[in-house]
């Protein structure tokens, strides 16, 4: 849906699941200070109305995922409904260091609501229900002025990083006084942070770079846009009189929407992005730099404003939210695909892979490695998308380290190696030569596979077996490391890394992995660990990665499963169906299944058909029907009943286990 363009300046779909949250941004040229990125995320159930986002997003959609376009990279929160622990949890790509280090690197396995990128920082509210983290905010990436340290102590509705400086709405109901009002923390050179309206409630709040401004709940003389901190371009005072539903902010211009979807922008104009197109109406605007994007009523996206890097040219296609960044933008297709334009440095429109092609030459019985590299995403997972690894050779999940020792010689073309966060990815193609050597007398270290129920609470052990292909006559010591894959750390099992040794004769190891218990009907999920050897070592790897399957023993928690009963008359000719309905109390992620069988009543095997099978429910269905067929005759013998019974469920636990098909005599 995109249109392809070169690097710096190209459309680009990411491609894996959507994100959830929303944010936009602007950045510097050079060295000088631009605008940087915030925005508002899909929130949980608040008593405000979704605040509008900082640079480069105003109030999002009311369901569907969106993307975060900011300063140095982008953000998001994963929807990933079918995987719980991945569920919302945050993900960025993009520049890791410059300013930083780390505003590309979350925290993991925490939860948000939403997640907003600023400058050089970003910040996410908790989403932690029933505990004392929820809807605090955490902040990761530049500290300078302190922008990513918030105040303790409070809980927020909304959170808007800046420009070494962060904003946010407070989320205090049962206290009318701080309720919806904003507080700020970081540098304060301009009174950004000091001149805060006291008392005044807000449904919306943008944050531009030594600038914000906030929609009032309750309109004074028939205006609720309030601004305050830097005034040079006017972004403070011109702001206009009247009521809008939806305001954002760039570098040093801010733009407002009407409740018509007319829009209105103010203060900076160097790059035209002030000078709104004619005619138009949007259901929400995102300014960044010295660009602004306008997603219309359609779901199709205009930029206007600066476009040297490509930024302004918004790709075809329908989306959900659009966020203008410094020097790119991003939008989230209806499809549930991101979608970024404009300037790919540190990869913050796609990432990109930094490898050679072809590799490296590898050699029969020779220990071989090869690390792939990306630009910055976070986490990362490493895997081989098409074509065939020569024998002997893995690649680790989790660090992308390809290595091992080649037992067949060959050519290997068209192997195909993705790096991918859950969201986005960077693949390419490689060929791997392998020439034939000198048999390897070296022993080989290998692997195995494991599984393990995860319990209701407290830890197990999952258990894997490290062998020697045979004895050696010298220490064999081999790295280990453990890496998530549909299981996530630490919710699902305690990363592990380390070292095993093998002793001269022994030829077996063990490498324990704790899993954790819980009550969450998630389905079986999986983690991996990986072997590496070091350089010189007295052997090479065979099976150099264990998959750790966690098996899900939480069926049914809180998910029940009933038949009905029915009533049918049996007829003089023909047949008559009984349809016996199958309910499941609540939709499950995954799929359901339980047995049924029909057994004899008063009725007999000459009334009806006998049957068995297995009902299936589908992810997020809740009703199934099982038919059986009445036969009818011409004997006056009163009322008859069989039944359908359930059983060996799977996914849920069983309330009603037999439905009675009473078979109505009509003779």
């Amino acid at each position: 849906m995109g249109r392809a363009r070169s690097s710096d300046g190209g459309a680009h779909r990411p491609g894996g699941p959507g994100l959830r949250s929303a944010a936009g941004g602007a950045g510097r040229a050079g060295r000088s200070l631009v605008a940087l990125a915030a925005a508002v995320a899909l929130l949980g159930p608040l008593t405000t109305t979704a605040p509008a986002a900082a640079f480069g997003s105003s109030t999002p959609p009311p369901g569907p995922p969106s993307v975060n376009a900011g300063g140095y990279m982008t953000c998001g929160v994963r929807a990933d409904v079918a995987n719980p622990p991945n569920h919302q949890t945050a993900t960025c790509w993009g520049d890791n260091v410059s300013e930083g280090p780390g505003q590309s690197t979350p925290p993991a396995g925490l939860k948000f609501s939403e997640v907003n990128a600023g400058y050089a920082h970003a910040c996410g509210i908790r989403l932690d229900p029933g505990t004392p983290d929820n809807r605090t905010v955490i902040c990761w990436g530049s500290n300078n002025n302190g922008a990513t340290s918030p105040p303790t102590g409070m809980k927020f509705s909304h959170v808007a990083p800046s420009f070494n400086y962060t904003c946010a709405l407070r989320h205090d109901p049962g206290n009318p006084a701080t309720d919806k009002t904003a507080v700020c923390w970081g540098a304060n050179d301009v009174n950004q942070v000091s001149d805060v309206p006291a008392g005044v409630q807000f449904t919306q709040l943008t944050v531009g770079i030594r600038h914000a401004c906030g929609l009032r709940e309750t309109p004074v003389d028939d205006r609720n846009i309030v601004c305050w901190g830097y005034n040079a371009q006017g972004q403070v005072s011109n702001a206009p009189a009247g009521v809008f539903s939806s305001l954002n902010s760039g570098n040093f211009d801010v733009c407002a929407l009407s409740p018509a979807g007319v829009p209105q922008c103010w203060g900076r104009n160097a790059g035209g992005q002030a000078t709104v197109p004619p005619g138009e109406t949007f259901t929400q605007v995102s300014a960044g730099f010295a660009h602004v994007c306008g997603l219309r009523a359609d779901g199709t996206v205009l930029c206007w404003g600066r476009n040297v890097e490509g930024q302004a040219v918004a790709p075809l296609g329908t989306f959900d939210n659009v966020s203008a960044g410094t020097f790119h933008s991003c939008a989230m297709g209806t499809d549930g695909t991101p979608v970024c334009w404009g300037n790919n440095a540190a990869g913050r429109v796609r990432p990109e892979m930094t490898s050679d092609a072809p590799l490296p030459t590898a050699v029969t019985g020779t220990p071989y490695s090869h690390q792939f590299e990306s630009t910055y995403m976070s986490p990362v997972r490493w895997t081989v998308t098409s074509g065939t690894l020569p024998p002997g050779l893995y690649l680790n999940p989790g660090t992308g380290l390809l290595s091992g020792t080649p037992t067949q010689d060959g050519a290997y073309p068209g192997i195909t190696v993705t790096a991918s966060n859950g969201m986005v990815g960077a693949s390419e193609t490689f060929s791997i030569a392998v020439a034939e050597g000198a048999p390897s007398t070296f022993p080989l270290v290998s692997i195995g596979d494991v599984s393990v129920h995860e319990g209701a609470a407290g830890t197990r052990s999952a258990v894997f077996t490290v062998s020697l292909s045979s004895p050696s006559t010298s220490t064999i010591a081999v790295n280990y490391s453990s890496a998530d894959d549909t299981a996530v750390s630490p919710a699902d099992y305690q990363a592990a890394s380390g070292t095993v040794s093998f002793a001269p004769g022994v030829t077996s190891a063990t490498v324990k992995v704790p899993v954790a218990g819980d009550l969450v009907d998630e389905g079986d999920e999986t983690f991996t660990v990986a072997l590496t050897l070091a350089p010189l070592t007295q052997a090479g790897l065979g099976d150099a990665v264990g998959t750790g399957t966690i098996l899900d023993d939480d069926p049914g928690i809180g998910r029940t499963l009933a038949i009905g009963h029915v009533a049918v008359h049996e007829g003089d000719e023909g047949t008559r169906v009984a349809v016996f309905n199958v309910s499941l109390s609540k939709a499950s992620n995954y799929e359901v299944t339980v047995n049924f069988a029909t057994a004899k009543g008063t009725a007999l095997g000459t009334d009806f058909v006998a049957r068995s099978g297995t009902v299936t429910f589908a992810p997020g269905a809740t009703s199934r029907n099982v038919k059986v067929t009445i036969t009818p005759d011409t004997l006056a013998e009163g009322n008859e009943s069989f039944s359908v019974n359930l059983s060996s469920p799977a996914g849920a636990v069983i309330a009603r286990a037999a439905g009675t098909g009473l078979i109505v005599d009509n003779d």
